[in-house]
């Protein structure tokens, strides 16, 4: 069931004890303590002193390697007397009972929830959704030290502290989310940016542009009305958009359209080792990047921040117009790359002049003393593959509510200048009530817990207005109570309180499971019912129905299984023909993809080691050896009989991959 295998992912936040029978004991004796006592304790594990009742998480964890081992079939030794298959399941499901029991018993926070902070993924969600901002650009998390993992999962409360170095961090993260929400300006306009082929300046043009718009050996000004891209390093493979950068970027946040007119030319060549780096006959891919070129170094291709927003495999060798509709933060600009082509421009020269010296086309380049003309004369013959552009077209930002849904939970209906004391207290105490992720209530309620909330804000509100007496700009007072709400404990530790939960209690604990974030107002109003518990299976199905269980499924996988490790520990050089480009950003949307179906078809926990398909692409399919797959997307691939070993998770790259060590791939 669907319920069954989230429980699998709560099941290291639950401990327990209880009682084991005495045949269990006599079992022992029999078969094990004989050779792990205090004379000979193999493994270094002693069974002969486990008590019979569980009462720490070491003999917790004893009892489990027994019932590991029983599993298994590898104790008793086979030089040992063995327990019969009956014997053998009887003491099995024994045992694992006592240490399903054990669990609740052992339970450290006396049954109660555990108070603690928000990890940096929770904060992170949490703040965009509360101030509609996009945090996939703007990492409010980015600069926090690194978070402490207990059993690979980052949410255990007592590893979850807080030092002065986090909160600087946190005062920093809500001045400037409060900066992106608020929208008292009027309406950006509509604009419309184009730029066609030439994509590379000289001269005059090309004073204080960066490298990528500067022409270079292996960059030129085409004689033809398009541009040739030839590899995947910025020499020749990255195509800027100078309209944007020579406004700084896009001028405010949104969703821009780009549209751009290309084609792919020279998938097949017989250039053969020349450029073994490509494979021959695949569709070129074109990438998208959103990148802000602000602090970054000119001198070479580098940008200070970088995230590739789509791609897509062209197989047209006739010009084609292709169109995204994409969010670009303030000050980002688009880029246009060629993915999987060559690694480095340079590189290819050399290997075309050496190894494949006979083509005629590169015949009038090779004796060439000057290296800026040789090289140009020989990638402009290149028949290899190249990604070709005409035009790159930019609209927008098209916005949907202006000022945002963000900038009214901060602001409500309020001007600037409609800030005093009164309207300075009622605004503070309606934000901060959505952002101490409590239901709308009037500010004189009776409901309980509503007068606590009050009273952990009036310090807030009193230094708010103390700074407006002090000559502070309303507004700003304002801001700087948000953002002391924004710091606060209420808002960046989980208390959900003592003994059962209340629904309120409960709303956070679903939607921090499911969501990653603060319930929405659905979930609220329920628990603002006391009507949550009774509509509770309805609600976890719509809430995993819903986008934001897509971040469930993306941390709960990558701290699960590891996968943030994948790419620390490349391939040697004798396995880089295997590990192409895209292989690694394939191999993790098959586990989620995965993953996720088990969610959505409601699969069996068994599903999870037993599955016969997967989720691949082009790419995943030939590393894995297998036929028939075109195309970038990932899609359900059941395996045959011949296949079939490669069902489940134990066999997808992504979790052989985070424990390679670069040559055991």
């Amino acid at each position: 069931m669907k319920l069954a295998i989230l429980s699998i992912c709560m099941a290291s936040a639950l401990q327990s004890s209880g009682q084991a029978k005495e045949a269990i004991h006599a079992f022992l004796d029999r078969h094990c303590i004989e050779c792990h006592r205090v004379s000979e304790s193999n493994g270094d594990r002693r069974f002969d002193n486990l008590p019979v009742r569980i009462e720490s998480t070491n003999d917790l964890e004893r009892y489990q390697e027994i019932v590991d081992q029983l599993n298994l079939g590898a104790m008793p030794p086979e030089d040992s007397p063995q327990p019969t298959v009956k014997q053998r399941r009887a003491v099995i499901a024994q045992l694992t009972e006592m240490i399903d029991n054990a669990y609740g018993e052992l339970n450290l926070s006396g049954g109660h929830a555990v108070l603690r902070r928000l990890n940096s993924w929770e904060y992170r969600q949490t703040l965009g959704d509360l101030l509609g901002i996009n945090v996939e650009l703007w990492d409010p998390t980015e600069k926090f030290p690194r978070e402490v993992t207990v059993g690979g999962l980052d949410n255990n409360g007592n590893s979850l502290v807080t030092s002065g170095t986090l909160m600087e961090h946190y005062f920093a993260s809500a001045e400037e989310a409060i900066h992106r929400a608020t929208q008292f300006q009027e309406k950006p306009q509509t604009r419309f940016y184009q730029q066609k082929s030439p994509f590379y300046f000289e001269g005059e043009e090309a004073k204080g542009l960066p490298k990528l718009f500067q022409t270079g050996r292996f960059r030129w000004i085409p004689k033809t009305p398009y541009t040739d891209l030839l590899g995947r390093h910025y020499r020749g493979g990255h195509l800027g958009f100078l309209p944007l950068f020579r406004e700084g970027g896009v001028p405010h946040s949104g969703i821009y359209r780009v549209r751009v007119k290309a084609a792919a030319l020279g998938r097949t060549h017989d250039y053969g080792k020349a450029i073994s780096d490509f494979r021959n006959g695949d569709p070129l891919v074109l990438e998208l990047a959103a990148v802000d070129r602000r602090g970054s170094v000119t001198s070479n291709g580098n940008v200070s921040k970088m995230k590739s927003l789509e791609r897509i495999e062209l197989t047209n060798e006739e010009p084609q117009w292709f169109q995204w509709d994409v969010h670009l933060d303030e000050g980002y600009e688009p880029e246009i790359r060629f993915r999987n082509g060559p690694i480095a421009a340079k590189r290819m020269v050399r290997l075309l002049t050496s190894v494949t010296p006979d083509k005629p086309e590169f015949q009038p380049f090779i004796d060439l003393e000057d290296k800026l003309q040789r090289a140009r004369g020989v990638l402009a013959a290149y028949q290899g593959p190249r990604l070709r552009i005409w035009e790159i077209q930019v609209e927008g930002p098209y916005l949907e509510q202006w000022p945002s849904q963000g900038h009214h939970t901060l602001y409500g209906d309020l001007q600037p200048s409609d800030f005093n004391d009164q309207n300075l207290r009622t605004q503070l105490t309606q934000f901060a009530l959505k952002a101490f992720r409590q239901p709308q209530v009037n500010a004189a309620s009776t409901k309980p817990g509503t007068q606590k909330l009050l009273d952990a804000l009036e310090p807030i509100v009193q230094l708010a207005l103390r700074k407006m007496d002090q000559g502070m700009d309303p507004l700003k007072a304002y801001q700087l109570g948000c953002q002391a709400i924004l710091c606060s404990p209420t808002f960046l530790y989980l208390d959900l309180g003592e003994g059962e939960l209340a629904d309120i209690s409960l709303a956070s604990r679903l939607s921090y499971f499911l969501w990653s974030s603060s319930p929405d107002a659905i979930l609220l109003e329920l628990a603002a019912k006391g009507k949550l518990r009774e509509n509770l299976s309805e609600q976890v199905h719509r809430m995993l129905e819903s986008p934001k269980a897509d971040r469930f499924v993306q941390h709960f996988v990558r701290r699960w299984l590891d996968l943030d490790h994948i790419g620390e520990m490349p391939p040697s050089e004798d396995f880089i023909q295997y590990y192409r480009d895209n292989l690694g950003s394939a191999m993790l949307g098959e586990t989620r993809r995965f993953f996720k179906h088990l969610l959505d078809t409601n699969q069996p926990p068994v599903e999870l080691i037993k599955a016969n398909y997967s989720f691949l692409n082009r790419e995943l399919a030939i590393h894995y050896g297998i036929d028939g797959i075109e195309g970038n997307h990932l899609r359900l691939v059941e395996f045959t009989d011949g296949e079939v070993t490669r069902g489940g998770l134990l066999c997808q790259c992504s979790f052989l991959n985070a424990s390679s060590n670069g040559v055991d791939n």
